[in-house]
């Protein structure tokens, strides 16, 4: 709004002082009644600051997971429990607050996100969104608000002064140092998991899209698409055994008699 109104208002002045056969062109420019709209802090979703390497999904299997969570204690282990379980970005989470947590409904409204000590809405629409409470979820929380529930409009996570963190760079310091030596994977592959995870389990896409706060399920498919399609393969599969399982023109296999198959390799 500000550029447009800026070479708009430039524009409608010049040609307020033009003159044609003596008359003005126009005696009034609206665009000086244009109010210019306050300065709103937007920030960048942490999709838009993760490192190049992030990008790269590399994710953590269930069993790593529970090992990393059997390691970990406090809140890094909440934290590392609710990642991996909601594929909430990490400055979703941390900017998380207990009046976002909706026990009853079993909902987490992601309303805001904090980056670089500044709270703020997210950048993209899409990433404003209600996320789904799956197993276990609750728990983490619940242990979570044993350590710093109490005030409503407090944050989820503490520091150890009891104050906000800054970003969650000191969570991703902490879950480094569980990590096994030379794996160079990073705390935003715990979102990664959640959406590999879901998507190789067959759950809709669309699903995974809105817990993940993309702005389009295509962004999900490109960014999982090797899930994707084995998660395509296991389906095909599944409906191979089936087929084969109701017998169809094919016969059942528990009709075959074992005894006069013929016996590979022997010599003739």
């Amino acid at each position: 709004v500000k550029k447009y109104r800026t070479v708009f208002n430039g524009i409608l002045q010049d040609a307020r002082k033009e003159l044609i056969n003596g008359k003005k062109l126009i005696t009034e420019n609206p665009f000086r009644d244009v109010e210019v709209p306050k300065e709103v802090d937007v920030f960048e979703d942490w999709d838009d600051e993760v490192e190049q390497d992030d990008y790269k999904v590399n994710p953590f299997t269930l069993e790593e997971i529970d090992e990393l969570i059997s390691k970990a204690r406090g809140q890094l282990r909440n934290f590392i429990g609710i990642m991996s379980r909601t594929g909430m970005r990490p400055g979703e989470l941390i900017a998380c607050r207990w009046s976002d947590i909706l026990f009853d409904e079993e909902i987490i409204k992601v309303r805001r996100t904090r980056i670089k000590k500044k709270n703020g809405p997210p950048k993209k629409k899409a990433s404003v969104r209600d996320v789904e409470m799956l197993s276990g979820v609750k728990e983490f929380f619940l242990q979570q608000y044993e350590l710093t529930g109490g005030d409503p409009k407090g944050e989820v996570f503490l520091n150890s002064s009891r104050k906000p963190y800054y970003s969650h760079d000191t969570i991703t310091v902490q879950f480094k140092k569980l990590l096994k030596k030379r794996d160079e994977r990073y705390l935003y592959q715990l979102r990664h998991s959640f959406a590999t995870m879901m998507i190789t389990r067959g759950e809709d896409i669309l699903w995974v899209s809105r817990m993940l706060g993309h702005k389009s399920s295509d962004i999900t498919l490109k960014t999982y698409a090797k899930a994707y399609e084995l998660s395509k393969d296991k389906s095909k599969r599944q409906k191979r055994a089936e087929f084969l399982e109701k017998g169809h023109s094919l016969g059942t296999v528990n009709n075959l008699d074992y005894h006069k198959a013929p016996k590979i390799g022997e010599n003739r």
